[in-house]
């Protein structure tokens, strides 16, 4: 049997399973009707990765991570895998156990970039573990010292856990260098002026600023 690949009802998770059996042509098969171990270990594999990445889009991270934890073949035991797992335990507030995969994640990827950012928003905002956070923004930097959203975050971590306000500025600076009309790197800057400078002349600026790019901006803050 050669796997094609999977379709998912968007509404009843009515799962199709498409492949080529030997008569060499294609043959939908329905996946409920398809019993775990009825086919090779490493199709089934597969289909827990496509059932629990869509259900995971879906943002049903239950049933995503029964799927997930399915999954045992090593090879397929990857980072990536482990980093929807512990999206999966992030939504679901099982802030322990998703610390321990993105742990396995950094681990087996240590230059996984957006691991180390979504680790250190976690460890800063459900742990209170600011030195872990600065970590890993640290070596999400050392992967990409271009990524604006690591400058941002870590220069909001600076400014507001460390009082670290002159850092903080450097990393505003360099993302507002790569992405000058970003409305919410303007949005923080406006907010440092005014909350750690003093500063309402220079906030202002930078209010106006986001504001020309975006006159909704702050009906969503």
């Amino acid at each position: 049997i050669y796997f094609h690949y999977v379709i998912i009802n968007e509404k009843e998770y009515t799962e199709n399973l498409l492949f080529e059996g030997k008569t060499g042509k294609f043959e939908t098969v329905r996946l409920i009707e398809i019993k775990e171990g009825n086919m090779h270990l490493e199709i089934d594999e597969i289909i827990y990765w496509f059932l629990g990445i869509k259900l995971f889009l879906k943002k049903d991270y239950v049933n995503a991570l029964s799927f997930f934890n399915k999954i045992k073949k090593e090879k397929h035991l990857n980072e990536y895998l482990y980093l929807y797992i512990a999206g999966c335990y992030f939504f679901l507030k099982l802030f322990n156990e998703a610390k321990i995969c993105f742990e396995k994640v950094v681990k087996i990827n240590p230059d996984y970039l957006d691991a180390h950012y979504f680790y250190a928003h976690m460890l800063e905002d459900n742990f209170n573990d600011k030195e872990g956070a600065k970590e890993h923004y640290e070596k999400a930097l050392k992967i990409d010292k271009d990524s604006v959203k690591v400058h941002v975050s870590y220069g909001t971590l600076l400014c507001e856990k460390f009082n670290d306000i002159e850092r903080a500025k450097e990393h505003y600076d360099k993302a507002l260098k790569i992405k000058p009309n970003d409305a919410n790197i303007l949005y923080n800057y406006a907010i440092l002026f005014e909350e750690k400078f003093n500063d309402i002349n220079g906030a202002k600026e930078y209010y106006d600023k986001v504001l020309a790019i975006n006159p909704n901006h702050f009906e969503t803050h």
